[in-house]
């Protein structure tokens, strides 16, 4: 069943991240990753100097501390492999909201996309700073073609794939040449076995 995404106009909600992730058919994948620019993201405090007011500068301020939560929060594996990653920026939205984003690597034409979002609950191995987030929620979407997949992840469920079946016919296809050609083959191997022995039967009966 498909969660309605919160509109921008509503605002967003402390605690409840919307993260948006689109494959490329070269194996690119865009990441957008919305979260209430009052929260902390992994004990970052946007707001500076306190005034209750988060401005661009404060963003600008805290892009290296952005940057490692994003990569250090967010894992994208494409066919079982590790997509390397890169930071793009961290900007905040017409509405309360900091949108961070990234682009993965992925192997060309994947045939299934799994994103982790492990700031949802507990440090991934080597992660600077912490990512420990009680209570908090994701939703999450992948698209790949006319595809989608979009769920809502928390600290116990934190992952969602999307698996489709790009690569199905292409393996069916190569299946059916295999057989073709064994089966040519076994005609041939029937065909000269079969021409030898009526050179023999031919010498016997002279």
């Amino acid at each position: 069943m498909l969660f309605l995404l919160p509109r921008s106009a509503r605002g967003h909600t402390p605690g409840l991240s919307v993260a948006d992730f689109d494959v490329h058919p070269d194996g690119r994948v865009d990441a957008r990753l919305t979260f209430a620019s009052a929260e902390q993201l992994g004990g970052i405090a946007l707001d500076r100097d306190g005034d209750g007011e988060v401005t661009p500068e404060d963003v600008t301020a805290a892009r290296d501390d952005l940057r490692a939560f994003l990569l250090d929060g967010v894992g994208v594996d494409a066919d079982g492999s590790p997509c390397p990653a890169a930071f793009l920026d961290a900007a905040l939205t017409e509405v309360d909201g900091l949108l961070l984003r990234a682009s993965y690597a992925c192997a060309s034409d994947p045939a299934s996309v799994e994103v982790t979002l492990y700031y949802l609950n507990a440090e991934r191995p080597g992660a600077t700073p912490p990512l420990q987030a009680r209570g908090r929620r994701g939703i999450a979407r992948i698209r790949l073609g006319d595809a989608t997949i979009e769920s809502v992840l928390t600290g116990d469920h934190r992952a969602i794939a999307l698996r489709t079946a790009r690569r199905a016919e292409p393996r069916k296809a190569s299946n059916r040449a295999r057989a073709a050609a064994l089966t040519g083959a076994t005609l041939i191997v029937a065909m000269l076995g079969y021409a030898a022995r009526r050179r023999l039967w031919a010498r016997a009966s002279r």
